[in-house]
């Protein structure tokens, strides 16, 4: 749910189909059970088995780029339905690559099971995510999880991306830095850069029928979640600005939090993504020179009595012999010559999972 969800805020297309009997990815975004009338298994049925419908027809619009495909009990009796059947396990690849223009990622959320859906879904997929508690038992289990992915890879005679993701990861406790390292040592080759920490915030906004995107934008659960959906997207992820090991006093450390917080949702609209060429920075620059703009004043200020006060980020400039002033993020308002010191402004304030396969 929150990599879907991360992917659609950094602007990708995304799908996120629930292939598991249990449908807790409608249960996590909040989607009335009551209300769902059409599910996966409809598009998957042929014209012997009822009458089966386009897997548009059965979306929901979670948010801005971001759909569901619901299920239910009912794809329990898809192995049942479609067994003995040729082409059994190209269903789900068929309804996939007929959507295949109008979304960029296709997120597949597997059962806790090996068996014809969970065959389905290594058919129509381009990689496949196992996360990872970073426990003892889930780091023996995942040597078997591995040689029973090579085996059905083989089956399917598909070149298909195994990729092992780190979760629920403790930096507090040595057991899990233990784990971690042995899954460095012994799953060099599928381990992904990213980790998905320990963080309350994820289960709080699943309790609540929200992704993490929505939640808490600012929490480490966010950036743990962005930073994958960068990495799959192709790029390094990023880590937010460390926290020196001196104990800081209290003004320090809230200007430590916001300069994080600053850069978490720098993350959050995907900015910083893609740099732009060198050369056509420099022809920009040669072509149309603008002028040199003030610095940024800082957001915080210490006052004498050893306190932090925050600075309104106010923008001025002079255009046509007119003053404009206006706040980042906004369009700029004319004020009509009218002094700025002048004029009153205000700060705007912002309102504070598990996937298997993925498909591009």
């Amino acid at each position: 749910i929150n990599l879907a969800a991360c992917l659609a805020r950094l602007g990708q297309k995304t799908l996120l189909v629930d292939m598991d009997p249990q449908g807790h990815c409608g249960v996590g975004l909040a989607v009335p059970e009551d209300q769902i009338e059409r599910t996966v298994l409809d598009a998957l049925i042929e014209e012997r088995d009822g009458k089966p419908v386009r897997i548009e027809e059965i979306v929901w619009q979670i948010a801005s780029d971001f759909d569901l495909a619901p299920s239910n009990i009912k794809l329990a009796a898809f192995e049942q339905m479609f067994a003995g059947r040729p082409g059994r396990e190209d269903r789900l690849l068929n309804v996939v690559t007929a959507i295949s223009n109008h979304y960029q990622w296709c997120i597949i959320d597997c059962p806790p099971s090996v068996g014809l859906i969970t065959f389905n879904a290594l058919r129509a997929c381009d990689e496949v995510v196992v996360p990872v508690e970073t426990g003892y038992f889930s780091l023996h289990g995942l040597a078997k999880m591995m040689e029973t992915l090579e085996v059905l890879k083989e089956r399917c005679n598909k070149d298909i991306l195994i990729r092992v993701l780190p979760t629920l990861y403790d930096t507090r406790t040595k057991r899990d830095r233990e784990v971690l390292s042995e899954l460095r040592s012994k799953f060099r080759d599928y381990l992904m850069e990213s980790t998905v920490n320990f963080n309350t915030k994820l289960k709080e906004a699943a309790s609540f029928g929200q992704p993490i995107t929505e939640y808490d934008p600012g929490s480490r659960g966010y950036k743990d979640f962005v930073n994958l959906a960068r990495e799959l997207m192709g790029h390094k992820p990023v880590d937010i600005e460390p926290v020196p090991s001196d104990k800081l006093s209290r003004p320090a450390e809230l200007v430590q939090r916001a300069r994080q917080l600053s850069q978490l949702t720098n993350f959050q609209f995907g900015r910083n993504s893609i740099q732009a060429p060198a050369s056509a920075q420099t022809s920009a620059q040669t072509s149309s020179p603008q002028p040199a703009e003030a610095a940024e004043p800082a957001p915080f200020t210490m006052r004498d009595d050893g306190r932090a006060m925050m600075q309104p980020r106010l923008t001025i400039s002079q255009a046509a012999g007119k003053t404009q002033l206006g706040l980042p993020g906004y369009a700029k308002k004319d004020t009509g010559g009218v002094d700025p010191t002048r004029i009153r402004h205000s700060t705007p304030f912002r309102n504070s999972s598990n996937c298997s396969t993925v498909s591009r």
